[in-house]
């Protein structure tokens, strides 16, 4: 085995904790944080969620940092998914650090500093906040276009483009469906503000 293979199989391994963090783990601990009932489960879950925050990332950096070795090693840097994929990387690690992460903080920040089992006005709103929930399905779908981009490696600027329309049509979809059936154990509504 060489070192190429090896990187191949970090990267690949990488990519597959990466998405399957998105596509598993994140959206059950969300929904779990959006349906606790008290302070006390809310916080069982942040805490639950916290590996999370480790993980994704990691495997993500592992993820550029052998990419980055195959392209050079494979003199990839011109190919058009190559580019692609590393613009959508930057874009996921900007929208991951400006959104998603400082969400979670004053969460977290919120639901530990408070000795009140009953979750207030804020908290309940920030649980609840559509921008956080659209920005991580939005890094989920640029995440399975760039694995696609990975697998498939098209040659062209316009294949790989549409990977990603399709992904995020397919993001748009899943989100509508996902909000239009009934509240079975699922998301609920907001609870009521208490004075």
């Amino acid at each position: 085995m060489s070192i190429y293979d090896l990187v191949v199989f970090v990267h690949v391994l990488s990519a597959v904790v990466l998405v399957g963090g998105g596509l598993l783990a994140t959206p059950a601990v969300d929904a779990s944080i959006r349906r606790a009932e008290t302070v006390s489960e809310l916080r069982r879950w942040l805490t639950a969620g916290r590996p999370l925050g480790l993980i994704s990332p990691i495997s993500s950096i592992v993820l550029l940092a052998s990419g980055i070795y195959l392209a050079t090693t494979g003199d990839w840097w011109s190919s058009p998914w190559v580019q692609i994929a590393v613009v959508l990387w930057i874009v996921n690690a900007v929208v991951a650090n400006v959104v998603v992460r400082p969400s979670h903080q004053r969460m977290a920040q919120l639901a530990f500093s408070d000795g009140v089992e009953e979750i207030g006005a804020e908290l309940d709103e920030m649980r609840n906040s559509p921008g956080p929930r659209a920005a991580s399905d939005a890094m989920l779908a640029t995440d399975l276009g760039i694995l696609f981009l990975m697998v498939v490696k098209p040659s062209a600027y316009l294949p790989a483009i549409l990977v990603l329309v399709v992904a995020y049509v397919g993001l748009v979809g899943w989100r509508a469906v996902r909000t239009s059936m009934p509240h079975r154990g699922g998301d609920r509504p907001a609870t009521p503000a208490h004075p």
